[in-house]
């Protein structure tokens, strides 16, 4: 039974004080004071589940309200600081500091908070010593723990309670969880093979349910390879056989290299299996196979193992941009916590954007955004607490200074009181030429700011170029469709143009709980409330529905009674038959109460009432009920306004056309093509398919059109656009917009998709000016940048420019170029804001004028005749920004008309910044430098260059300022050509992020990694495909399975796997991708291989990423690792996978084998294998790109021909090379699984890599030749 579940963690305490405080948390809920940010505190308490290792925060009635596992717990202090305690000042400052705890939990870079209160100082002091117990705890879980606690806690979540029995339609349920698609009947067969019984009503307990997981995560073709080769067993007739453990010693012989003794194998036995096991079964070897005990990490790899005593710049150094922002860059929440983050993440550089405060003291804040501001001490007093948490190596200080310079002193002196000895004042020795190294900078803290030149008081250190007129903020524009309505929208003035975006909200907290909807309104976004009937006091309708519907007994819906008004209708399934309740409500006070009768306790809502009848059993005189699933309502979308159930393809198409506003959509049924004529499929310009009664887009999953609609007008459904304008005539009519004309537009080109997304981001830059003839086209000037183009035909395409949609244009005065290029380009600065991004105006030979007053706010106008006489309408909320506005418009229209006559256009107004001597004294080693084409980088030692991406020993590379987004930079190449500090935005979790946190990882996450040898050489060249005095080696991985990857969207993933080399610049080529698995996320096995060699293996990492394409073809990752290549363990080893924000996913790991040896091993004195391979696959390159350039060459088809048999010979001979390598590495070195190449598997994107697909069959011949 679950009451005896296994759980040996919560023994297994390391000493007695930590047993204790466990002991009392377990048996104590400890009462608090919970503070919000935009409420008022209230009571709650905290309980601990030492199972599950989960803490609940509940109400004072009991009602859970935050459940949190301790392996998503970051940090625990006892502290007043925190953003809700903020909000309730007054409260915090009669309250004892050592009375607050505040929990920093979640899996993203921005955590989530939970600040408490407790009644004393030792209840504070017990629940924050103990959940630091508990968290070092769930790091140090073995992996029969690991694997006992993932399971107690899915089935008490299943069962609800510790002893309950579960049926099939629970098991299916966590099967569906944890993404792995089962239908109803395979789950109750799968239960009844395992349990050998025919009762199709099976209930099992939690030993059963243990069994049912064995069964199908195991995995016979891995387990019968390894123990067949190894132990001489098959484990394939009965999962309970059993490794000896000496055959389990063997193996770790083989696999570590190492000798173990037999107490350290039956510890290690009993770590995987549990106490008193002294053999393993097959699926308890399995999940030692995935575990962290067999990690592919080398250990002394994750602690700090490389020389700490080189000069600084002979390391790479782990560098933020912009660290105080939590997200983009321009409107986002900057905050302290970042910083913190940052440093307990590894950075060792950090960088500091100071600006004029209010009061006389600094802030910190993107300087001309709608970024938030936060206090330059705050800052640095964090700093100075974390900064040396988890790496002893100095922390670089990078000042961006737009102070004056009295708060320059006041930086300067700041610095000196918070930092104390800790700051660096002065040069380690004076009479050095190098740099100090890490290790004589211990715990110190640099600054990297300009110094002034000698002799220099308060002088000008620099000139930089400003544009004083350049303004960002939020305005408020006209909405088309709702002439009343004025949308906010956020605003950007350049030296010509002024840009926006579509209608974006002002900056919201996260976390605030009023942001939730009011709980008197939830049911009305739940499924199974249907609203009003469609006929009145039709039974036999409610009857039918739930009978059509039914899941069971349980099923039930809620509508509005027909009898009487403010009153529901709870109607269920039950044995059979639909039965009602009538659910009354009742005025108490100013709050409506909602129950059943007089005698039940009445609820605040009607959602919470029903959600009590889900978890408690309704009573009656004849039974007892709980409600199960929701039913939904039938056909909701035939009554709503997007819906069009009788129009073609055409009139559809027309109908989009017509309406030039971003997020427009319809949805109509399609029976084109003698197709699903039962009205089966739908489309919003993408293909919905209707399965059953379920709703499907892509791999998401709807119960209704009403839903999916829904869902997507608050998530993105393509490159981050929503639905926003439901179509119908009446909105046509509205607009006084004529009906198009049907065209041949890409949209509906297709008869298998709708919507091609490649065409959809096709962006053309202008060669020419150009005037519209006609009203449908565009007007633009030569470099005009424009998006969203359709190529109709090969003279006139379409597009979008500045405010005019999907306008014509004549295609030869414009050239094609990608995004990053139109945002590099002067004339792009449209693309700024990216996706958000709708239009602009062009400020030339304008006029401006404040309006007459709108209600609630002030208005002003632009007579624009570039735009055809257009007259612009804005508005602000406040009168003096308005008029800041009006001032900094004006000022950009004067100036564009003298430049129009013949002043110097590009000329730059410099503004003087000036260095405080007090400040300027701080600067010692990394002093700012200016880097030009004709003098080049910095010329002393003690000098450091910071350049732009867009330009790259002592340099700082940071995201150039077009990333609006916090898109990040490739490091790569920058790493490649030795640059040192490479300054990204830690803040996005995107690829190039992950591969930063993998190349810091090594040397115990330090912050510091030594550059290779080769690379301090002067005669070292990034792009060469040769280094002196490096070998080059082969490393050969099969991609074998994975275990509980995450959840994207609704559906199931079908992931594939894919691995990259990071590396040199040919190193870098080596692509790898796997078949897809289809809608399995659980435990998906692949089974493919692939081989590269390696020119600079100190230089190469290895990124492993399982993702899935979407439904537009687009791959999303799902989780990935980052390991360098010489960080890694040879033989079976388990990938830890992590998410986006670096932080591991508890369970998931990728299962890989790895052999990796010298690539010149085969060579003899009459034979180079390696330079043959090589010439080998240069040639295989050549001719593929020939056969590839086929059809539009002059080659005939009997050329090409030639060409596709002499490239089949080639490969031939490639892979017999190769073969012949690994029989002769193979006896040099002991390799239990030799590549057998029999073709290159086309899934690899480098001709450099051989690959091959391995069924069961050929996986068993691994070790054919042995």
């Amino acid at each position: 039974m679950v009451n005896e579940m296994d759980y040996s963690y919560i023994k297994r305490f390391p000493t007695a004080e930590f047993g204790n405080v466990i002991t009392r948390m377990t048996n104590y809920s400890l009462p608090f004071q919970r503070y919000f940010t935009k409420k008022k505190a209230e009571k709650r308490t905290l309980n601990l589940n030492a199972r599950t290792l989960t803490i609940a925060c509940c109400r004072v009635q009991g009602k859970e309200e935050l459940s949190i596992d301790v392996a998503s717990i970051r940090e625990v202090r006892q502290t007043n600081r925190s953003r809700d305690f903020d909000k309730h000042a007054d409260d915090m400052s009669k309250i004892n500091e050592k009375r607050c705890l505040l929990i920093l939990h979640g899996s993203e870079f921005k955590l989530k908070t939970l600040s408490l209160v407790a009644e004393n100082e030792e209840d504070c002091e017990l629940w924050k010593n103990g959940i630091q117990y508990l968290v070092v705890l769930c790091q140090n879980l073995t992996p029969y723990e690991q694997i006992m606690r993932f399971l107690c806690r899915e089935y008490i979540l299943l069962g609800k309670r510790d002893n309950a029995l579960i049926g099939v339609k629970e098991v299916k349920a966590f099967y569906q969880r944890n993404n792995f698609k089962m239908s109803f009947t395979q789950t109750r067969d799968l239960l009844m093979q395992t349990l050998e019984s025919n009762d199709k009503q099976l209930a099992i307990n939690y030993d059963h349910f243990r069994l049912v997981f064995n069964r199908i995560t195991y995995d016979p073709m891995i387990i019968n390879f390894i123990w067949q080769e190894y132990f001489g067993v098959d484990s394939s007739n009965d999962l309970m056989d059993s490794i000896s453990m000496e055959k389990f010693r063997a193996f770790l012989r083989l696999q570590d290299g190492v000798e173990r003794n037999n107490i350290a194998a039956i510890q290690l036995i009993h770590s995987i299996a549990g106490p008193g096991v002294s053999s393993l079964t097959g699926w308890q070897f399995l999940n030692y196979l995935y575990s962290k005990a067999n990690d592919i990490w080398k250990e002394d790899h994750l602690s700090i193992y490389q020389d700490m005593t080189q000069p600084l710049s002979h390391y790479w150094i782990f560098s933020s941009h912009n660290t105080y922002l939590t997200g983009d860059q321009l409107q986002s929440e900057s905050s302290v916590e970042a910083y913190v983050r940052c440093l307990r993440a590894g950075v060792r550089c950090v960088e500091l954007d100071c600006w004029d405060g209010p009061d006389g003291n600094p802030i910190i804040y993107h300087g001309r955004t709608l970024t938030s501001r936060i206090k330059f001490h705050d800052v640095i007093r964090a700093i100075q607490d974390n900064a040396f948490t988890f790496s002893p190596y100095p922390v670089i200080l990078s000042i961006e200074n737009h102070c004056s310079l009295a708060q320059q002193d006041a930086m300067a002196r700041a610095f000196e009181e918070v930092f104390g000895d800790n700051l660096l004042i002065k040069p380690i020795r004076v009479d050095d030429d190098l740099l100090p190294s890490p290790e004589q900078l211990r715990y110190k803290i640099i600054i990297k700011h300009k110094k002034l030149n000698d002799g220099e008081v308060d002088g000008v250190g620099f000139t930089k170029s400003s544009k004083d007129d350049i303004k960002t903020g939020y305005l408020l524009k006209e909405n088309i469709v709702e002439e009343s309505q004025w949308d906010k929208r956020f605003f950007a003035l350049t030296d010509s143009k002024l840009l926006y975006t579509s209608p974006v909200d002002e900056i919201q907290d996260e976390d605030d709980e009023d942001d939730s909807i009011p709980p008197e309104e939830m049911h009305l976004y739940e499924k199974w409330f249907h609203g009003k009937a469609v006929a009145k006091s039709d039974r036999h309708a409610d009857h039918k529905l739930l009978e059509d519907y039914c899941r069971g007994d349980g099923s039930f819906f809620v509508r509005e009674s027909y009898t009487f008004a403010g009153d529901f209708s709870l109607i269920f399934w039950r044995q059979g038959k639909s039965e009602r309740c009538h659910i009354k409500s009742r005025l108490e006070g100013e709050s409506r109460k909602y129950f059943l009768t007089e005698k039940t306790p009445p609820f605040d809502s009607l959602y919470s009432l029903i959600q009590h009848y889900r978890s408690h059993h309704l009573k009656t005189k004849s039974f007892l009920i709980k409600l199960t699933e929701g039913i939904p309502r039938p056909n909701m979308h035939e009554n709503e306004g997007w819906y069009h159930g009788t129009i073609s393809r055409d009139e559809a198409e027309a109908m989009l056309h017509s309406v030039p506003l971003h997020g427009s959509f319809l949805i109509r049924k399609r029976v084109e093509y003698g197709l699903d004529d039962n009205g089966s499929l739908y489309a919003i310009s993408f293909r919905i398919t209707l399965e059953g009664r379920m709703y499907y887009l892509g791999s998401n999953q709807f119960d209704s059109l009403n839903e999916l609609v829904d869902y997507y007008k608050k998530f993105s459904l393509y490159k981050k656009m929503k639905l926003r304008y439901p179509l119908n005539q009446q909105l046509i009519d509205k607009l006084q917009l004529k009906k198009a004309t049907p065209i041949n537009d890409p949209i509906y080109q297709s008869q298998e998709l709708y919507c091609e997304p490649t065409k959809l981001t096709l962006t053309v830059k202008a060669i020419d000016d150009y005037k519209a003839r006609r009203p449908d086209e565009l007007t633009f000037r030569c470099n005009a940048i424009i998006t969203n183009v359709n190529k109709v035909d090969e003279d006139w395409w379409r597009g979008n420019y500045g405010d005019q949609i999907q306008g014509w244009f004549p295609s030869g005065i414009v050239t094609e170029i990608n995004d990053i290029d139109a945002v590099a380009d002067g004339s792009g600065f449209g693309l700024l804001f990216g996706d958000i991004f709708e239009g602009q105006f062009d400020l030339r030979n304008n006029k401006i004028q404040i309006s007459s007053g709108k209600p609630g706010f002030f208005a002003f106008s632009i007579n624009s005749s570039i735009n055809d006489g257009k007259i612009i309408e804005l508005a602000s909320e406040d009168q003096n920004e308005m008029l800041s506005w009006v001032e900094n418009i004006k000022n950009t229209i004067d100036r564009l008309r003298q430049s129009q006559k013949g002043a110097h256009s590009g000329s730059k107004v410099e503004k003087k910044i000036r260095i405080s001597q007090h400040l300027s004294d701080l600067v010692v080693y990394c002093r700012t430098a200016r880097f030009t084409l004709e003098y080049g980088g910095p010329s002393n030692y003690y000098e450091m260059a910071s350049l732009s991406e867009t330009k790259a020993d002592r340099c700082r590379i940071y995201p150039k300022g077009q990333r609006i987004d916090s898109s990040n930079y490739d490091p790569q190449p920058f790493w490649c050509c030795g640059s040192q500090i490479v300054a990204l935005n830690i803040q996005t979790p995107d690829r190039n992020m992950q591969i930063c946190y993998g190349k810091f990882t090594q040397n115990g996450r330090c912050g510091y990694v030594l550059k290779p040898a080769a690379m301090l050489k002067e005669s070292y060249d990034p792009y060469a495909t040769h280094f002196p005095d490096v070998e080059p080696m082969t490393i050969r991985i099969a991609i074998l399975g994975a275990r509980f990857l995450p959840k994207t969207g609704r559906g199931y993933p079908s992931p594939f796997v894919e691995v990259e080399c990071l590396g040199c610049f040919k190193d870098t080529q080596n692509k790898f991708r796997t078949k897809r698995v289809d809608e399995n996320g659980f435990n998906p096995r692949w089974n493919e291989k692939f081989e590269w060699d390696i020119i600079f293996p100190e230089m190469a990492m290895l990124r492993f990423s399982i993702g899935e394409d979407d439904m537009f073809g687009d791959s999303n990752c799902l989780c990935t690792a980052t390991i360098p290549m010489m960080s890694m363990k040879t033989g079976f080893r388990s990938i830890a996978l992590r998410n986006g924000y670096n932080y591991e996913m508890e369970n998931t790991s990728l299962l890989v084998y790895v052999n990796i040896f010298d690539a010149k091993t085969a060579n003899t004195k009459d034979e180079d294998i390696y330079s043959d391979i090589q010439d080998l696959k240069a040639k295989i390159r050549n001719i593929s790109s020939i056969i590839a350039k086929g059809p539009s060459t002059s080659l005939d088809s009997k050329s090409l021909s030639i060409f596709r048999d002499e490239l089949t010979v080639s490969e031939e001979k490639l892979l017999n090379l190769c073969d012949k390598r690994i029989q002769k590495a193979r006896r040099i070195k002991h390799d239990p699984v030799p590549l057998k190449p029999r073709n290159l598997a086309s899934r690899s994107s480098s001709s450099s890599s051989s690959a091959i697909s391995l069924s069961g069959s050929k996986l068993k011949r691994f070790n054919s030749d042995k």
